[in-house]
């Protein structure tokens, strides 16, 4: 590689670095309306640290919605095919993974949870009946 490439490959990986695991992105997904990308591990987690309160973890705008972003996850496979030693190993991957799943069981407890409570508590009546 020219120099210039080295310079162009290195905003590259700054562009696809995670604003929480500061690594190159695992599963990128775009957050809703911000259009902020993080790592879909990373965004449970930070929701699971801050009890499922959905901000972005780079602005803390309220989150819409949150999708997986398979455009961004081609450029990331592209950029891992030319710098190799930016891809985690498959005990990091393993990991992650176990974590994801972790985190969307607690987060699925905690909305049945909330579901549940929810049926209990008294709902406020509508202004428009009489």
């Amino acid at each position: 590689l020219e120099r210039n490439d080295t310079i162009s490959l290195t905003q590259l990986e700054a562009n696809l670095t995670c604003c929480v695991c500061l690594n190159i992105f695992f599963k990128p997904i775009n957050i809703d309306p911000c259009n902020h990308k993080c790592c879909y591990s990373c965004v449970l987690s930070w929701l699971q640290q801050n009890r499922f309160v959905g901000r972005c973890p780079q602005c803390r705008c309220t989150i819409m919605s949150v999708k997986l972003d398979p455009a961004l996850n081609s450029i990331v496979e592209t950029m891992l095919t030319m710098k190799p030693a930016l891809r985690r190993s498959n005990e990091e991957v393993a990991m992650i993974e176990e974590l994801e799943a972790r985190n969307m069981r607690e987060y699925q407890n905690l909305l049945q949870y909330s579901l549940t409570v929810d049926a209990f508590l008294p709902q406020p009546q509508s202004p428009w009946v009489p």
